[in-house]
Formats: C-alpha cells, structure tokens, sequence
C-alpha cells in the first residue's frame, strides 16, 4: 500500500488548510464580478473557429470559481462573430479585421467584468455584462456607479422589484 511521509503529510495539510470550500462549489445562476485570465482561440468539435474565454469569479463566496465561456466565431449566419464582436466592445477592445485577434485576445486578459451565468448540465451559459475595470492595473474593481447598476440589473433579471436607490432624478 502506498504511504506517504510526515513531512509529505504535514506540507498536504498546509495546503489543505489554505484551500476554499467554496472555490469548489458551483455558483447559482446569478451576476458575478470575474478576471479573464486567458482568450484563446481554438476549434469547436466541428472543426468551426471559436474564442475559449478563461474567466474565474472574483465575487465572494465562490471567489476563484474557474467559468470558461464559449464564443463560435461561426461563418454560417453571423450571430458568434457579432455576440463575440459586443462582447468586445463592452471591455472597451475594438477591432476591424480579424487579422487583429491576436490582439485582441491579449488586451482581453486581466479585464475585470461582470459576467451573467446560467448552469446547464456541466457547464455554464455565460453572458458578459461589463467591464469593472483592469484587475492588473486597478488590483481590484472600480468604485463607479456599476455596482448599483449590478444590483438593480440584477434584481430586474430575477424579476423583483429594484428597492430604493437614493439617487434622486430632479
């Protein structure tokens, strides 16, 4: 039978003390803060082009949560390329040629956003919201109004009614 050392013993324990229960439960559906830790372009099982998202959740409790959103870049009707190309423009990264995805991609890392996820099965249906900002250049989320917007959003998108803001419109 396999054994392992007390100093082997003793460093897994370390590490086990330091891991989150809650990066390892999933989230509801719901809007969460995230980190686009990496955009890589790839190959659906089909063969299609599409861009794999690497997202992880910056939001307590599930704070490190690993998402992966899926964007086709689909030639059939349009619709991959044209969510793919909003997408972009909510993070602030325009371009005009797809010559420029590798760019692209790169000036999509570190990008603090609100993302919208749905569980099915095994994976997420994942939206992007917004941007909250460069997590490597801010260290963490801006203090714009996004966060009340979130809130508001995110109450209408469960279908209750958004409670006082103490904003004033006169």
């Amino acid at each position: 039978m396999f054994q392992l050392s007390i100093e082997e013993m003793s460093l897994l324990d370390d590490q086990l003390k330091g891991i989150s229960d809650a990066a390892y439960r999933r989230p509801p559906a719901g809007q969460y803060q995230a980190v686009v830790e990496s955009a890589k372009l790839s190959r659906s099982k089909q063969g299609a082009p599409m861009v794999v998202w690497g997202l992880r959740i910056a939001d307590p409790p599930y704070n490190g949560f690993p998402i992966l959103k899926f964007s086709p870049l689909s030639t059939e009707n349009g619709d991959g390329l044209r969510i793919f190309v909003s997408d972009c423009n909510k993070l602030n990264v325009h371009f005009s040629s797809i010559s420029e995805l590798p760019d692209v991609l790169s000036q999509l890392e570190g990008k603090r956003v609100g993302i919208w996820v749905e569980p099915k099965d095994q994976i997420y249906n994942v939206r992007i919201t917004d941007l909250f900002g460069d997590a490597k250049a801010t260290g963490g989320s801006n203090t714009s109004h996004s966060g009340l917007l979130n809130g508001i959003r995110r109450r209408a998108l469960l279908g209750q009614r958004p409670e006082s803001t103490g904003v004033s419109n006169e």
